[in-house]
């Protein structure tokens, strides 16, 4: 539950301060109820290439585009039969495949 924003004081302690309500409109990932299809929000394990590129973008990444993501899909990436990717595993993959390209030992 987010109940507002969230603001560090100047104190030298870095207290928090809620400033105000929250007014989400964003959309609710459901992970407490994977299979429930009136569930009304996304699953992390079948999402769109578009869905994927979004959370990647807003969780940081520059790097992130459709090009990027269909290429590593080409590339071996996993990918659901109905063509969605399980964020979790492509995340995994993501990880052995760079420590694969900066010679680490991954398995």
């Amino acid at each position: 539950m987010h109940i507002g924003h969230i603001q560090l004081s100047p104190a030298p302690w870095g207290r928090c301060i809620i400033s105000e309500p929250a007014r989400s409109t964003e959309v609710l990932m459901v992970l407490d109820k994977p299979n429930a299809p009136d569930a009304g929000g996304a699953r992390l394990t079948a999402l769109s290439v578009e869905a994927v590129v979004l959370l990647l973008k807003r969780s940081g990444s520059r790097q992130a585009s459709v090009d990027t993501v269909r290429a590593d899909l080409a590339a071996g990436a996993p990918q659901n039969a109905d063509a969605t990717i399980n964020l979790i595993a492509y995340g995994a993959w993501l990880v052995r495949d760079l420590a694969h390209r900066e010679g680490g030992h991954a398995g």
